[in-house]
């Protein structure tokens, strides 16, 4: 397969950082965030998330400890690389 822009997924590596500063497992953290581990590792890896519910982003800021602001300029920068 030859691999270009497209088909590189860009991660949501300030999440996955702070998921490991956390010390929280992929299961604990869906859980917190009442959503399925399958979504959660999806969203991670950007696969899935374009469009985040409100309840989703104040669970996220709440279980990952992000001010929303934070979240919101982080989620931003995100999203333009994608």
């Amino acid at each position: 397969m030859k691999i270009t822009r497209d088909t590189i997924v860009k991660r949501r590596d300030y999440l996955i950082k702070r998921q490991e500063e956390l010390g929280l497992s992929n299961f604990k953290a869906a859980e917190l965030l009442d959503i399925s581990v399958r979504y959660f590792a999806r969203f991670k890896d950007g696969t899935r998330g374009k469009y985040i519910s409100v309840h989703l982003i104040l669970k996220i800021c709440e279980v990952f400890r992000f001010g929303y602001k934070e979240f919101l300029l982080l989620e931003s920068d995100f999203l333009k690389r994608s």
